[in-house]
């Protein structure tokens, strides 16, 4: 079990990965119609080979062609969707999603019949009258998160983890009208509440013993997948989860004054049972005794009434609950009741369930499976789990930070409010160690544009608002001078780059307010710029003039430059209004239209996410914004390279458990950041930031339910490149994806598909076709074939047009029509098989088909 758990959990943590960036999909995608094409497409490329019969009418290779030109894939980095589908609460309401980092209770401190149908209010009725009660789940003591982590076994990715100890739920009724009895006999039995049924978590019970001991009261349930009465020596046949028993009561009879039975199941004789009591058959099969019927006289009623599939849980007051005799002692019970005269009027009980050791459920996964979970009956009734149906996120920006060659340049990749740009932003290329500056080398710095003169082929940043502020929405721009004339010509002009545009702006040199200015208007917004020094010879030095007075340079935060006081700091905006800081951490200042500051020690540079509207709940963006990277940039004491460091983060770095060379930040607000640290030289800083906060789906679920996962965006064309082949260029038909178009009397490989039929006609019906799927060593085929080439083509214009249709599901499905417009897509009428292996072996007479 444990094994198969273990699977469960690598496929999971593969599915965690997804939501960090990476493509899960190609043959990973289940063998359904209803998920075609996505087994065949691999990051938007068709992932194996269109096949038809060399000897084959033309009009399969229209069938062909019409698959392979109408396949279309959901666009890269588009949203996915999980749900779960049942009797299910998604833990979130109408205003408050579940976040990474956050517990449920931040969500809701407990839920009821409102969000899960199986805390349906109920009633018990007695002689003492009629108790209604309600059910009720609490995560109030819960503290469990969702995180990016590494698990016990060594697999990073998303875990809700369960911490050691830690209660993740309670499970609590509440009688609104006390349940009433009177307490009896020596054991002080509440007959008037035994033998009566209640439902708890959507199962059914019969508390079949009722006692007020020395702990409290004491109620044992049993319920189970069949119930009867039968007579003594009376033979009926019941069937449990797909298996036949034949049970006999062999025997009724009493035994020290207790009325015992034994039953004969398939031949196996179970023990001699009492009221309330279990036993279990050699197949793990629990049969439980409900009540016994034994009129000691002739004629008298000898029967039984017992549960085949028995479930039987002891609850006593501040005991461990029991299940099946056995003791969980991660699952404490309070019984609160009160007693006056003999009677006892239960008010409510419940169930405390903790971890038996740290558990980490992975997306995809959930808490009854967790292979660490020694003990699942810790789930009150065995009918409620918690499952991690994913971490979504939508609308990826990807910022890096690499170093060419040699080590000796830095350059930070980045979305601006045009488009990607590309900052080459710090350099060491003179002869003597930690001799750094910005930019690209000595004849093209990256200036802090409002303290710095700019000289030509020097590069800057500018803002529309002050980007310190995320409710500004700055817009920013990477900006390069292309020097200007000389005043004294008869045009003068300056010139600007956009960087990531590639357009240049020439504009004219006006001189009326006594000093050389220019303006340049971006994105609406105008910067006004001015020489700093002489204007009489051409590519004089400028700078941005129109965020402070001269004076007021040092009073705070410039605006629109995005720079601090002293020129020591740089700040702008991405594309999604995060924030990024570049600062010279160096002891130099720099004056209003000075020289830059050329001697630091290193320099940072940092992104937060602070823009309250990206986030589920505005204050997330309060007090101290999440940093997604922060990195020193230094030199090397010997060598002329760059060196880095990793300041500190929103979270803590996870090591690649493959490769101590990786670490990964999976950030409470989404994301994550992979740095890659190479044996020397500086790191490589990779951060992939959504556009919005991660949404946790987190589900609490009872019963059977089922998970979908749908992608959300624009629809392109799937990327088809040499994948078509003869039948007879196939060597291996499960060495690859397939599609196959043409049945076995034309196309060899479709044979092959169909167990090689004596008569390749066999299994068809003119006026139909057949669309069938097969499955072998991770690989899926798809067969297209009809009984004329007519039928073909119809199944192929179908596959082309249709594929979306509500019918268009399972293993195989059967097409019928003139066009594909009216065509009917139903069940086929002829055997289904499912795997290439099982065909193989198969009566070759069960399925065939032709051209």
């Amino acid at each position: 079990m444990k094994i198969k758990r273990m699977v469960k959990r690598l496929f999971a943590v593969a599915s965690g990965a997804t939501m960090l960036g990476a493509t899960a999909m190609g043959a990973l995608a289940a063998a359904n119609l209803d998920n075609y094409p996505d087994m065949f497409v691999t990051n938007g490329t068709f992932d194996g080979l269109f096949v038809v019969g060399e000897s084959a009418a033309s009009v399969d290779n229209l069938a062909m062609t019409d698959i392979a030109s109408s396949m279309k894939t959901t666009k890269a980095n588009a949203a996915t969707t999980t749900s779960v589908e049942g009797d299910s609460w998604l833990v979130e309401t109408s205003g408050n999603f579940l976040e990474l980092g956050e517990p449920i209770s931040n969500i809701s401190s407990y839920i009821g019949s409102s969000e899960l149908g199986a805390l349906a209010d109920g009633s018990i009725s007695n002689a003492k009258g009629i108790s209604n009660y309600e059910q009720f789940l609490y995560f109030n003591n819960n503290d469990a998160t969702v995180t990016f982590q590494e698990d016990d076994s060594d697999h990073a990715g998303y875990f809700y983890k369960i911490a050691n100890n830690d209660q993740f739920a309670r499970y609590y009724v509440d009688f609104i009208e006390t349940l009433k009895s009177d307490s009896t006999g020596t054991t002080f039995t509440l007959d008037d509440i035994e033998d009566k049924q209640i439902t708890l978590m959507g199962k059914t019970f019969t508390i079949t013993t009722a006692t007020n001991g020395t702990n409290g009261v004491k109620l044992v349930l049993m319920g189970g997948s069949s119930t009867d009465t039968i007579a003594e020596g009376e033979t009926k046949t019941y069937t449990v989860k797909g298996v036949e028993y034949e049970v006999t009561l062999l025997s009724v009879a009493t035994e020290s004054s207790t009325d015992k039975v034994q039953f004969s199941v398939n031949g196996e004789t179970t023990n001699k049972m009492a009221d309330g009591d279990t036993d279990v058959l050699d197949d793990g099969t629990n049969i439980g005794v409900t009540s016994i019927t034994y009129q000691n006289y002739a004629g008298g009623i000898h029967s039984a009434k017992f549960f085949l599939g028995a479930d039987k849980i002891e609850l006593e007051n501040n005991q461990a609950m029991k299940v099946n005799e056995e003791t969980i002692s991660e699952a404490n019970v309070n019984i609160g009741a009160t007693f006056t005269s003999g009677d006892v009027a239960i008010d409510d009980f419940a169930v405390n369930m903790t971890a038996d050791d740290d558990l980490y459920i992975a997306v995809g996964d959930k808490l009854s499976t967790e292979a660490e979970l020694d003990e699942p009956e810790v789930l009150f009734t065995q009918n409620w789990d918690i499952t991690l149906a994913g971490v979504e996120s939508t609308g990826e920006e990807k910022v890096d930070l690499t170093f060419a060659e040699g080590n000796d340049q830095a350059d930070l990749t980045v979305t601006l409010a045009d488009g990607l740009a590309s900052i080459p932003l710090v350099y060491d290329n003179s002869s003597s160690a930690e001799q750094l500056g910005l930019g690209e080398d000595d004849d093209q710095s990256f200036r802090f544009v409002f303290e710095e003169a700019l000289t030509d082929e020097d590069m800057f940043i500018v803002s529309s608002k002050d980007p310190t502020v995320a409710a500004n929405d700055a817009n920013s721009y990477l900006l390069q001078y292309k020097g200007s004339d000389d005043v004294a010509e008869t045009t003068p002009k300056v010139r600007v780059k956009n960087l990531v545009t590639g357009e240049t702006y020439e504009r004219s040199i006006s001189t009326a307010s006594g000093s050389s200015t220019f303006d340049l208007k971006l994105g609406g917004v105008t910067f006004n710029f001015a020489n700093v020094s002489s204007a009489a010879s051409d590519d004089f030095m400028i700078n941005l003039t129109d965020q402070y007075a001269l004076t007021g340079v040092a009073a705070g935060v410039g605006n629109k430059g995005g720079t601090s006081t002293n020129g020591t700091t740089q700040r702008f905006r991405t594309g999604q209004n995060n924030m990024v800081t570049i600062v010279a951490n160096g002891t130099d200042t720099v004056a209003y239209g000075g020289s830059p500051n050329s001697n630091p020690n290193s320099y940072g540079v940092t992104l937060v996410v602070d823009d309250g509207d990206k986030m589920d709940d505005s204050t997330d963006a309060t007090g101290t914004p999440d940093s997604l990277l922060n990195v020193s940039i230094d030199g090397s004491t010997t060598d002329k390279y760059l060196t880095t460091s990793t300041g500190g983060l929103a979270s803590a770095l996870v090591s690649d458990p493959a490769d101590s060379d990786i670490q990964y930040l999976g950030a409470n607000y989404g994301g994550k950041l992979t740095i890659t640290a190479p044996e020397s030289g500086p790191s490589k800083y990779e951060l992939s930031i959504p556009k919005e906060q991660a949404h946790v789906k987190m589900y609490i679920t009872s019963g059977s339910t089922t998970t979908a996962t749908s992608a959300t965006g624009d629809l392109v064309a799937v990327t088809v490149v040499d994948a078509t082949k003869l039948d007879s260029e196939v060597a291996s038909v499960s060495a690859q994806n397939l599609v196959v178009v043409g049945g076995p009397c034309v196309n060899t490989v479709a044979a092959q598909l169909m167990g090689n039929p004596t008569d390749c006609t066999e299994g068809f019906t003119p006026g139909k076709a057949r669309i069938k799927l097969f499955e072998n060593s991770g690989k899926v085929a798809m067969l297209v074939a009809g009984y004329s080439g007519a039928d073909t083509r119809l199944a192929g214009k179908v596959i082309s047009h249709r594929y979306n249709d509500a019918n268009f599901k399972g293993m195989e499905v059967e097409v019928e029509g003139t066009t594909y417009t009216d065509a009917t897509i139903g069940v086929p009428t002829v055997a289904v098989t499912t795997s290439l292996a099982d065909d193989a072996a198969a009566d070759t007479t069960a399925d065939t088909t032709t051209q």
